[in-house]
């Protein structure tokens, strides 16, 4: 009798550590759990803005040119069609024209304009997300590369992600050309290729002073 109440001693004394352990480790997990935020490929919060210098660049990436400064800025936000979009006006391509102005909003991980266009994604690795025409013979497509690029630049070094961009000629077929877009999380753009399809003579911006409100 006396055994049998000393091994109920020990099983009630166990059970109670047992619960004890595992409420301070719930407890535990509870106080002292990461915040995972979400990804932030373009931090859309008025006052925000992004310089790049532009270089004319040759077919091995090397530097041929200063062409000029480029600008992106977050002006405001605005409501179309329920949802809210930031007001982004950006520099045009080596134009002395004003700065053109669309909306943006993220939408699942994906940066999109109140029309439709895919400036970014971040869900969807290595599959065509957006195509469009530049003119009746020229056609494009986008997609975000998986393997994340550690980019050198003026600023700072910044690891980003690159969405490229193939551009076809539809009456040259099999002849491509590749542009980058890099985005780096928590900070935005950072570096973006482009150029002419004829000719081949390419261009690239660099990002050199940033502010994110």
């Amino acid at each position: 009798m006396n055994n049998l109440k000393l091994w109920c001693s020990v099983c009630l004394i166990i059970g109670t550590l047992c619960f004890a352990c595992n409420q301070n480790d719930d407890d535990q997990v509870e106080e002292c759990g990461p915040t995972v935020l979400p990804p932030n490929y373009f931090p859309l919060a008025t006052g925000n803005y992004w310089f790049f210098d532009v270089y004319q660049i040759d077919t091995t990436g090397a530097d041929v040119e200063y062409k000029g400064r480029d600008t992106i800025q977050i002006v405001g936000d605005t409501l179309i069609d329920g949802n809210t979009y930031a007001i982004v006006q950006e520099s045009p391509f080596l134009s002395s024209e004003p700065l053109f102005e669309y909306y943006l909003r993220d939408s699942s991980g994906f940066l999109v304009t109140n029309e439709g266009s895919v400036k970014f994604t971040s869900s969807i690795f290595n599959t065509v997300v957006y195509t469009f025409e530049y003119a009746p013979t020229i056609t494009g497509e986008f997609q975000t590369l998986e393997t994340p690029v550690l980019l050198e630049l003026p600023v700072g070094d910044f690891e980003a992600l690159n969405y490229q961009q193939t551009v076809g000629h539809i009456e040259n077929v099999g002849v491509t050309r590749m542009y980058d877009n890099y985005y780096s999380d928590g900070i935005g753009p950072v570096q973006q290729s482009f150029g002419y399809f004829i000719g081949n003579i390419n261009f690239e911006r660099r990002l050199i002073e940033y502010n994110l409100e």
